[in-house]
């Protein structure tokens, strides 16, 4: 009778190598690798400053027959700017050409609107010009921040109402997929946070109903088994307002990493996809797509934050 449970169990290891099924993880296990992963997140945000790469920002929009009925490509040289007194960092684009065309006189404009911004004495003021400075070429689109913060499912805010999940193939990488299951003041839908701090997660979508979105994040990550660091990511947003059978989709990211010289796995490419809420069809449709594509990341020669630069 040992015997043959040693034979079944051997029979049954052998299946799941051949099937590819992944060995059942513990709580304690899928606790302690959202640990590490949250630590490694916290060096990316430590280490990710000062930085420089060229990026490409490629947008489609599509129409209401599922195609697309305009692109639009924005190429910029990308810093990583550290707002002054605060120690935080934001994204700034010193755009260059646009559907190549080069910009006139984008050197010139770039020295008068940092000259101006060191002037502001608010970080907040200085993230808005920042941002609005950035983006003012992508019709409309105000997408920021997504190369400051990598796997925010893992935030202390909002980690309570995920559920998490592990499974390896014994390679090199381990997925780590997450789920919303109750509501959170972090996570919001066409509103701020109501918790009076700022929100994780912040989406905005063309609809003006002032009833709760029930929006719900969920995803997965594929992370380094050894240094825990995020390789990859996909993030996903859903709603379900009042009346709705199911949850639709409303937003996708995916995120992809490379390795750097600094320690941390730096942006190689984002993909958002934005969809727009079909009310009477309980559905949404696939709106604009937007590419962002990254170059090596280097340190610039001198400090990029709010204060008069610093050669090395």
């Amino acid at each position: 009778m040992a015997d043959r449970q040693r034979k079944c169990s051997w029979i049954g290891v052998a299946m799941a190598m051949l099937l590819g099924l992944s060995p059942a993880f513990g709580q304690a296990e899928t606790d302690a690798l959202v640990d590490g992963v949250h630590a490694s997140t916290r060096e990316y945000l430590a280490k990710f400053r000062d930085l420089l790469a060229e990026e490409r920002k490629t947008f489609e929009f599509y129409g209401s027959n599922g195609r697309v009925r305009k692109t639009r490509v924005v190429e910029s040289n990308f810093i990583v700017y550290e707002l002054g007194g605060e120690g935080r960092a934001a994204e700034y684009r010193h755009v260059l050409r646009v559907d190549g065309k080069a910009v006139e006189k984008a050197d010139l404009r770039s020295e008068e609107f940092f000259a101006k911004l060191t002037k502001l004495g608010s970080s907040r003021k200085e993230l808005e010009k920042l941002q609005l400075e950035s983006t003012r070429f992508d019709e409309g689109m105000r997408i920021n921040g997504f190369t400051l913060f990598q796997a925010v499912a893992l935030s202390q805010k909002v980690r309570g109402v995920m559920a998490f999940r592990q499974s390896t193939d014994g390679g090199p990488m381990i997925r780590l997929d997450y789920e919303q299951t109750g509501e959170s003041p972090y996570i919001t839908v066409n509103r701020g946070s109501t918790s009076g701090e700022e929100a994780v997660v912040s989406f905005e979508i063309d609809d003006n109903s002032r009833e709760a979105f029930n929006g719900r994040l969920r995803g997965s990550l594929w992370v380094d088994a050894e240094s825990k660091r995020v390789v990859h990511e996909v993030r996903e947003l859903t709603v379900r307002p009042a009346g709705f059978v199911r949850a639709v989709l409303i937003s996708r990211v995916v995120l992809e990493y490379q390795p750097s010289e600094f320690g941390i796995n730096t942006p190689a490419k984002i993909t958002h996809e934005f969809f727009t809420l079909i009310r009477k069809q309980q559905r949404s449709k696939l709106d604009v797509r937007a590419v962002f594509e990254y170059t090596r990341f280097s340190r610039p020669d001198v400090d990029v934050k709010a204060e008069e630069p610093r050669t090395r």
